[in-house]
């Protein structure tokens, strides 16, 4: 019950949250709304009542009283139903507010949540289920004000009630019971079967967009995968509805259930009041009033039941809406030194395991780098190479050992200025529909109207031809998605567009995670060329698996099974490691072959 009061506070609280006006108003409005049933039923009671009296006795003086009720009863009427249409329209905007304001929070929680809380499947389903359960949340929300109105319907009409009769009164509660135990338990199944679907719904719809993806579009029609993942979906797609069909109709049988209750209570208020009327105990006005009140009463408890067990089946929802947001953003340690220039990087003893998993990423770690350095981290797929990035980056804390920048702690550094020290270019990297501009100064986006720093990395990484195109320029969009004049790039052009990131912000320490994969030989020598000659102030840190590119580095450092089995110079290694050596032959071998 403690849970259920706090899930409807927050409730109210993301209502207040989203429109602090509207709230206040909608609030008055559904109070003032209230008075309608009442002044209905006492209405009608006098005017039958009158009209009964007129019948057996003319009295102009009561047919003028009748006549100046039914102004006031249309009056009135009129003025709750001008208001009603007022609250309406507010309705409509506050439900905006309130699904903006919903969408605006999830968007902030994702984008602030630790890149290790993508590591596990569950989380997946975990967001997944909150961004739906937001969906219909607004509506569980806005039901509050059904709570608050038939609250106070309930108190008014069982006050009236009371003073009628107790045991007529006790006996809509009766009826009242088993119809609200009926919806609880519907309820309950409904979100339980609708959380067992999550997984399925989330993997269908993945096909259904890679279906549509210009992305997946080559090698979906390449490998005739069309045709074998539209059958999966239409499979997946069957088995839901069918489940869900099956789930509806025990469903609607079982809601069944639900009106037997009130058509038995009906009959028995009808049956009361009628013998009050036949022993003159009531009147004839008090048939449609008492009815009214007996009626209102018992639909009163039942929608104040339906809003009740909806709440209760929905308290999964929100538990899970809340959860969500209650997560720890960051798990990362943050500290508040502040970062000049980045002079020496050190890896101390450092293990790491990735959240979720049972695996060593990296076992006992240790290097040293200083201004200056270009290290190149080789190894085999899955060595923890580009594990290092990440832990540079900050995604992850190391599981022990220390990472120091300086000598000092990387955790006792603040978060923000240490990331703007460092220029990282991902294995994973995205080149966004946006235009050259902003794909260019992603990477510092204040500075993205600086064109002369702009042109100069474009022309770092041999892709400021992209502006010749087309009669092209920094604001051309990239592919046709927003733009009909939109350039498409190439793999190569993707990852030199990419690249120029790192020239772009021109920081103290580089990070190339497999940088020159979809790059010609011209455009990875003139780019790595062009990184050689600026390193004399820099630390670069590049992984690669093509060991050609030691020629360029100050250190490499072999990794194998997410150890450092060997690091130094490329004449250490080669003349002391022979692993390392027959590798490096290996492909030296292949591109001698090749010229032969």
């Amino acid at each position: 019950m403690k849970k259920f009061c706090e899930n409807i506070r927050f409730c109210l609280m993301l209502l207040y949250n989203a429109n602090k006006f509207n709230f206040a108003i909608l609030l008055l409005g559904n109070l003032i709304s209230l008075l309608t049933p009442f002044v209905n039923l006492y209405i009608s009671r006098y005017l039958i009542n009158q009209l009964v009296e007129i019948v057996s006795k003319f009295n102009q003086e009561k047919i003028n009283r009748i006549f100046c009720v039914i102004t006031l009863y249309v009056l009135t009427n009129m003025f709750i139903k001008f208001w009603s249409n007022i609250i309406d329209k507010l309705m409509d905007l506050h439900l905006q507010d309130m699904v903006s304001y919903i969408n605006m929070m999830l968007i902030k929680k994702s984008v602030n949540l630790d890149i290790s809380y993508f590591d596990i499947p569950e989380n997946f389903d975990h967001i997944s289920k909150s961004r739906d359960n937001a969906q219909g949340l607004h509506q569980v929300i806005f039901s509050i004000f059904k709570l608050i109105n038939n609250f106070i319907t309930i108190i008014t009409y069982f006050t009236i009630a009371v003073r009628t009769s107790i045991s007529m009164s006790l006996i809509v509660f009766f009826f009242f019971v088993p119809s609200f135990l009926f919806k609880i338990q519907i309820d309950k199944k409904t979100y339980g079967f609708s959380k067992k679907q999550v997984r399925d719904i989330r993997k269908n719809n993945y096909i259904y967009n890679l279906l549509f993806s210009c992305v997946s579009a080559k090698e979906l029609r390449f490998f005739y995968l069309g045709e074998r993942f539209s059958k999966e979906y239409i499979k997946k797609a069957r088995r839901l509805t069918e489940a869900k069909i099956k789930f509806t109709s025990d469903k609607k049988q079982f809601s069944t259930l639900l009106d037997i209750p009130s058509y038995l209570l009906q009959i028995i208020i009808n049956i009361y009041i009628i013998i009050k009327i036949l022993t003159r105990e009531k009147t004839l006005g008090d048939y449609i009033f008492f009815t009214g009140v007996y009626s209102n009463l018992y639909s009163g408890l039942l929608q104040m039941a339906n809003v009740l067990a909806e709440f209760m089946a929905y308290n999964n929802k929100i538990n899970d809406f809340k959860q969500y947001f209650l997560l720890n953003e960051s798990n990362i340690k943050c500290g508040s030194i502040k970062l000049d220039e980045i002079e020496k990087i050190e890896f101390k003893k450092v293990f790491f395991v990735y959240p979720g998993s049972k695996e060593t990423v990296l076992k006992d770690i240790s290097f040293i780098l200083k201004r200056g350095e270009w290290a190149l981290l080789i190894g085999q797929n899955g060595s923890g190479k580009s594990t290092i990035c990440k832990l540079l980056a900050r995604f992850y804390e190391p599981s022990s050992g220390e990472i120091l920048i300086n000598d000092v702690d990387i955790s006792l550094y603040n978060l923000d200025i240490l990331r703007k020290k460092i220029s990282i270019l991902f294995q994973d990297y995205n080149v966004y529909s946006f235009t050259i501009r902003e794909n260019v100064a992603i990477s510092n986006i204040d500075f993205r109207w600086n064109d002369s720093d702009i042109m100069s990395a474009l022309t770092s990484v041999n892709i400021d031809y992209l502006l010749t195109k087309q009669n092209s320029d920094l604001d051309t969009y990239i592919s046709k998605v927003f733009s009909d004049d939109g350039i498409e790039l190439s793999g190569g052009e993707k990852q030199r567009l990419a690249l120029a990131r790192i020239f772009f912000k021109n920081n103290g320490v580089i990070v190339l995670d497999e940088p020159t994969a979809m790059l010609d030989a011209l455009s990875e020598n003139n780019i790595l060329s062009k990184l050689q000659e600026g390193k004399r102030d820099k630390i670069i840190i590049m992984v690669s698996h093509k060991l050609l590119h030691a020629i360029y580095a100050d250190k490499v450092i072999f990794f194998k099974n997410g150890e450092i089995i060997a690091q130094g110079t490329h004449t250490i290694l080669y003349e002391e490691n022979n692993e390392y050596r027959k590798l490096f032959n290996l492909q030296l071998d292949k591109y001698r072959t090749t010229v032969r």
